[in-house]
C-alpha cells in the first residue's frame, strides 16, 4: 500500500521546481524512484541480511570482515529469488486484475440511480488510470539490478528473471494496448 503511494508523493515533489516540460518530472521521479527501491529493498535486505546477522563475528575479528561479507552475501540470492517471484506473481496479477477500476466502475453502479443505457455505457467506458511508465522502470531496473548481480552467484536468478520480465512484458502490453487508452 505504502509502495503505491511513494511515486505519486515524489511526484508532487518534484512537480514544485521549474521544470521545462512533465517528462523532465517524470525523469526525475523515475530516478528517485530507482535510488528508493535500491536503498529500501537490495541495500537494507544485504546489510541486515549479512553484517547483522554475522554482527558477533564482526566485532570478535573485525579483520575477518570481507570474509563474512563473502560467506554471507551470496546466501541473500534466495531471498531475491522469492522477491522477483512473489513481485511477479502477485504484484503483476494484481495489475492484470485491476482490482481498482472494478471497484469504482461499482461504486458508480450503486452511487447511480438512474441506470439508463446510456449511463451505463458511460460508468463502463474509460480507462481507470494512466499507464505510469515512470513508476514501471523502476520496477524492472530493480529486477535487473538483483539478476545481474546474482547471476554469476547463483545462476537459478536468471531463469526467474527472465520468467519476471516475459510476465511483465505481456501484462505491461495487454494493459496498454486494452486498458490505458484515452
Amino acid at each position: 500500500w505504502f509502495s503505491g503511494l511513494v511515486p505519486d508523493l515524489f511526484f508532487s515533489l518534484l512537480n514544485r521546481g521549474r521544470n521545462h516540460a512533465i517528462s523532465m518530472v517524470e525523469l526525475k521521479v523515475r530516478n528517485s524512484m530507482y535510488l528508493f527501491y535500491f536503498i529500501t529493498n537490495f541495500l537494507t535486505i544485504l546489510i541486515s541480511g549479512s553484517l547483522l546477522a554475522q554482527l558477533e563475528r564482526i566485532l570478535e575479528d573485525p579483520s575477518s570482515l570481507l570474509t563474512i561479507l563473502s560467506e554471507t552475501i551470496p546466501a541473500q540470492a534466495t531471498f531475491f529469488i522469492n522477491q522477483l517471484i512473489q513481485s511477479g506473481l502477485i504484484e503483476l496479477s494484481f495489475v492484470l486484475l485491476q482490482s481498482e477500476r472494478i471497484v469504482k466502475r461499482l461504486l458508480r453502479l450503486l452511487v447511480n440511480k438512474r441506470k439508463t443505457e446510456r449511463i451505463l455505457r458511460r460508468i463502463d467506458a474509460g480507462p481507470c488510470y494512466d499507464f505510469d511508465f515512470f513508476d514501471w522502470y523502476p520496477q524492472l531496473l530493480y529486477a535487473s539490478l538483483v539478476s545481474l548481480v546474482y547471476s554469476s552467484i547463483s545462476p537459478l536468478v536468471n531463469p526467474i528473471a527472465l520468467g519476471y520480465f516475459l510476465y511483465a512484458f505481456f501484462v505491461n502490453k495487454y494493459n496498454i494496448c486494452y486498458s490505458h487508452y484515452k
